[in-house]
């Protein structure tokens, strides 16, 4: 089962990340998440990145879906 934990509005170019994650993970497991981002937002590549620094396992899927998939997981957005 997927939880969305984290919503964030990056400005400028109107980019959203949603960021799923799986809660199903043993604890001593690195934990998976799922990054949705604007296929052109640079910063959510960079959360990535810091994410996978420390200890996730990421998955990036680019889309210009963000509004859809926060409301599809009940996200107050």
């Amino acid at each position: 089962m997927n939880k969305i934990l984290g919503f964030a509005s990056l400005g400028t170019a109107g980019a959203v990340a949603v960021l799923a994650m799986s809660l199903n993970a043993a604890p001593a497991a690195a934990q998976e998440v799922t990054l949705y981002k604007n296929p052109q937002c640079g910063c959510c590549e960079s959360y990535a990145d810091y994410l996978r620094e420390n200890g996730f396992t990421v998955e990036v899927k680019p889309t210009h879906d963000l509004a859809q998939i926060s409301r599809d997981a009940r996200h107050p957005g």
